[in-house]
């Protein structure tokens, strides 16, 4: 017995060329359509690791103590206070709240609601009376105020220059 399966092999062949038509009309659809947030999102924290690739370098394969802490708990202000920089406490003229500002900072110190550290800043500090040098490393803060991207950023900026702890 001779079984002619040509109708069933032509009605499956008709499914699956409808079926790779939709998906192609999709895939079509979705291209054309404005980028989803998830990919602006990851856009903007690759442009964001690109840019602080230089300053994160600078940081890896060295002695440092690592400044952590969140945002605006005084970080750079530390350093800065540290490395000897002249301190002046200001009032903020629309909030009355007061503030440190720094004349000459190793550090930019971010000063109201907007976070300023980003990426890994070395500061070296030559300690007397012994003249022992080490260096500090400002890091970005934890919960940036600036967005998701600033903040995923920052959550990484420190894991270069610590890095080399786990491989020992």
């Amino acid at each position: 017995m001779i079984l002619n399966l040509e109708p069933e092999i032509q009605f499956i062949s008709g499914i699956a060329a409808r079926q790779n038509m939709e998906m192609t009309d999709k895939l079509s659809e979705q291209m054309s359509e404005p980028k989803r947030e998830e990919d602006r999102l990851l856009e903007e924290v690759s442009k964001l690791i690109t840019e602080g690739v230089s300053a994160v370098q600078a940081a890896t394969d060295q002695d440092l103590i690592l400044i952590l802490g969140g945002t605006g708990c005084g970080k750079s202000t530390a350093i800065n206070y540290l490395a000897g920089c002249r301190m002046v406490a200001r009032e903020n003229e629309d909030t009355g709240m007061e503030y440190i500002e720094c004349l000459n900072p190793v550090t930019e110190i971010g000063n109201g609601a907007i976070s300023q550290t980003l990426y890994p800043n070395v500061v070296d500090f030559v300690i007397p009376p012994e003249n022992s040098k080490i260096k500090l490393c400002d890091t970005a803060g934890f919960c940036d105020n600036r967005g998701v991207a600033h903040d995923i950023r920052g959550s990484i900026s420190p894991c270069p220059p610590l890095s080399r702890f786990a491989k020992r």
